[in-house]
């Protein structure tokens, strides 16, 4: 999977959402994970992942300070990481 377009630091306020966006190209089809301080992250109340045309979206909801930190993005297939 190739990294088209990738995703910048971002900085909200409390109580604020935030998104990140990438763009990521790979056949067969990658699988994309997300991660926050190295823990995967799941679609919850505070998560929501999203998969559009391949465009990848993480949206967080109701931001709080202990949301600051390293989210990543990582994309895998058969070819590779």
């Amino acid at each position: 999977p190739k990294f088209i377009e990738t995703f910048t630091d971002i900085h909200s306020k409390t109580s604020q959402n935030a998104q990140f966006n990438c763009k990521i190209l790979g056949f067969p089809d990658p699988q994309v994970l997300w991660f926050f301080n190295c823990k995967k992250i799941s679609p919850s109340s505070k998560y929501k992942i999203e998969n559009k045309d391949n465009f990848f979206s993480l949206f967080i909801y109701d931001i709080e300070p202990f949301d600051e930190g390293e989210y990543i993005c990582k994309a895998s297939n058969e070819m590779g990481e």
